[in-house]
């Protein structure tokens, strides 16, 4: 992440203390609107009959692209940054035979590399996420800050040998509902959306299905990740779904690897000393 100004630092500063305050206090109601969501969604409830949800906030149909490369989906996701910061992506396999850890990295370095304000968050309600398998802790972290017991201070951290930053998915949560909250977790990434130009998240395939569901849809870009050689028997999603949910106003990335150059991450020695953030720069967050 680039060396903060005054001004930005000041900006995270005061986010860690609104949003570990709120959060202590209770959820707030969603800053986002839900005009246009469906009705039996707009409160959060399970979708009629078994349907799956339509998340369509406008009538734009969403952009679907087809990749093969990291890089050509850095630099798509970059250009981004000169229209809006806080430009929040999903990335999810396509199946839960994969593990789309390694993609995700790559993304998130790419960016970091470009000058992009990066964040990666591991999301998993049970744990225990991906941290561990690059040499992070997977403790302190999000479900930490949700459940109120840990600030941004405690879990944003520095990815090392790259200018992004990283959120472990942290201990699993004890209360369920916390992972159903809408609230809460508007609010986490509402604040986040204030500091950084990217967020990434990244989950397995039914943990994305169920934060992009509880969060209504509320992401910019959408990236699954295949690979033909793991590839289940199973629909791929139609044009114009993500997750198997069908969207509007969304950018979706249909990333494929390749069996000639697949994508790996080195795993840190345990005796690495883990980068955390300057003070400063977890302060920005808070305002």
């Amino acid at each position: 992440m680039r060396a903060p100004g005054s001004a930005t630092a000041t900006m995270i500063l005061g986010l860690v203390w609104r949003v570990t305050r709120e959060l202590l206090a209770g959820a707030r109601s969603d800053s986002r609107s839900t005009s246009g969501l469906p009705q039996s969604l707009a409160g959060g409830g399970s979708p009629p009959d078994g349907h799956e949800p339509s998340f369509d906030r406008s009538h734009t149909p969403p952009v679907v692209h087809r990749e093969t490369s990291i890089a050509a989906i850095a630099a798509r996701l970059s250009a981004q940054s000169a229209v809006q910061t806080g430009y929040r992506t999903m990335i999810a396999p396509e199946n839960d035979s994969l593990d789309c850890a390694a993609e995700a990295m790559a993304l998130a370095k790419a960016l970091g590399a470009a000058g992009r304000q990066t964040l990666l968050i591991d999301w998993s309600a049970v744990g225990p996420g991906f941290a561990q398998r690059i040499g992070m802790p997977d403790k302190p972290g999000l479900n930490n800050l949700l459940a109120g017991d840990a600030s941004f201070e405690d879990i944003v951290k520095r990815l090392p040998g790259c200018e992004a930053h990283f959120i472990a998915c942290g201990k699993p949560q004890a209360d369920p509902a916390l992972d159903s909250d809408a609230d809460r977790l508007n609010l986490v990434l509402d604040a986040l959306d204030e500091a950084y130009e990217h967020i990434i998240v990244l989950s397995d395939h039914e943990g994305a299905r169920h934060l992009f569901q509880t969060i209504q849809g509320r992401f910019d870009a959408g990236i699954t990740v295949g690979d033909p050689m793991k590839r289940q028997d199973m629909a791929e999603d139609p044009p114009s779904s993500f997750l198997h949910f069908e969207v509007n106003d969304l950018e979706i990335i249909r990333y494929e690897r390749s069996a000639r150059a697949p994508i790996s991450f080195k795993r840190l020695g345990s005796g690495h000393a883990v980068d955390r953030v300057p003070r400063q720069v977890v302060s920005q967050a808070s305002h």
